[in-house]
């Protein structure tokens, strides 16, 4: 069996998604996956959440974030 076959036979005969060869945008989405940018992107949220909320004790890490807040204009009367 080659390194191809049993992942066409997965394809086609188990799961029956269909997709060019090298392109599995069907099959993630079909089987609910992330792809690893995304999931590195989540874990890199989770972090910076986590360092401002203080629930992980790294004062160096959070010295390194630069935090910029947007000043909303308002008429006072």
């Amino acid at each position: 069996m080659s390194s191809e076959t049993f992942p066409k036979l997965c394809r086609f005969l188990i799961l029956k998604i269909y997709h060019p060869q090298h392109y599995y945008e069907p099959v993630m989405e079909a089987l609910n996956l992330n792809f690893l940018e995304n999931k590195r992107l989540l874990a890199d949220e989770n972090i910076l959440l986590k360092l401002l909320q203080g629930k992980i004790d790294a004062p160096r890490l959070l010295e390194r974030i630069s935090l910029q807040a947007v000043m909303a204009h308002t008429k006072f009367r």
